[in-house]
C-alpha cells in the first residue's frame, strides 16, 4: 500500500515538472532561419566556384616510337671520335645495331664486365656501336663527376657517358646495374640483360641480333 502511495506522488511530480519547463525549441527550425541570414548576406554576382578537369599527363618528351628503344640525350666522356659530337640522341645512332650498357662508378660488377666489353668492342667495331651509358646520379652509385677517371684507369676506350634524363631507369626497367640492351639496327629493342656481361654472352646475343637484321 504504501508503495503505491509513494509512486503515486513520483509520478504526480514528474508531470508537474514536465508541463512547466521550457519548450525545446525546433532546432530544423532555427537552422534553416540561421542558413537564410548567411545566404541573404552573400552577393548575387558573387561566382559559383567550379572545378576544372584536369587533362591527361603527356608522355615524357623523350619516349620514342611506338615499338622502338625510348630516345635520350646523353653526354659523352669519351668516344666523341666514334660518335663525331660530344653530345648525342640515342635516335641518331640509327642505322647501326647498338649494344646499350647502364652501368655506374660505385658498382663493382660493372668494373668486373668493363674488359669483357671493351674486348667485344674492339672484335665488332665497324659492326656494332657500344654505348656505355653512366646512371650513377639515379641509383646512388657515384655522380657524373669522377666516373671518366674509372674508364681511364682500366683502359677502357669505347664510347661512354652519362645523361642527365631520369627517366631511362623506368623507361628501360634497369632493375639493377650493370643492364645491358641490345637494340638491332631498325632502333627497335632485341634483348635485354640484367647482370654482368661476359665475353661469351655477349657476343653471342649481339652475333643473334645481326642475323636477325640480316634476315
Amino acid at each position: 500500500m504504501k508503495l503505491s502511495v509513494v509512486l503515486a506522488v513520483l509520478l504526480g511530480t514528474l508531470v508537474v515538472a514536465c508541463s512547466s519547463a521550457t519548450p525545446t525549441p525546433n532546432i530544423d527550425a532555427t537552422i534553416e532561419a540561421r542558413v537564410g541570414q548567411i545566404l541573404t548576406k552573400i552577393p548575387t554576382e558573387t561566382p559559383i566556384p567550379t572545378l576544372t578537369p584536369v587533362p591527361p599527363a603527356t608522355a615524357p618528351a623523350s619516349t620514342s616510337e611506338e615499338g622502338l628503344a625510348p630516345n635520350f640525350s646523353f653526354n659523352l666522356y669519351q668516344g666523341e671520335d666514334i660518335l663525331g659530337s660530344e653530345t648525342k640522341q640515342l635516335s641518331q645512332l640509327r642505322g647501326t645495331p647498338v649494344v646499350l650498357n647502364f652501368w655506374a662508378r660505385l658498382c663493382p660488377p660493372c668494373w668486373t664486365e668493363m674488359p669483357e666489353l671493351q674486348e667485344f668492342s674492339e672484335e665488332f667495331q665497324g659492326q656494332i656501336i657500344l654505348l656505355g651509358i653512366d646512371i650513377g646520379q639515379f641509383t646512388g652509385l657515384g655522380p657524373p663527376r669522377d666516373a671518366s677517371k674509372l674508364l681511364d684507369s682500366m683502359g677502357i676506350t669505347y664510347p661512354a657517358g652519362f645523361t642527365d634524363d631520369g627517366d631511362v631507369v623506368e623507361q628501360y626497367k634497369v632493375l639493377a646495374v650493370p643492364t645491358t640492351v641490345f637494340i638491332d639496327g631498325q632502333g627497335r629493342i632485341f634483348q635485354k640483360w640484367t647482370g654482368a656481361l661476359d665475353r661469351g654472352t655477349v657476343t653471342r646475343l649481339a652475333k643473334a641480333m645481326l642475323a636477325q637484321d640480316v634476315n
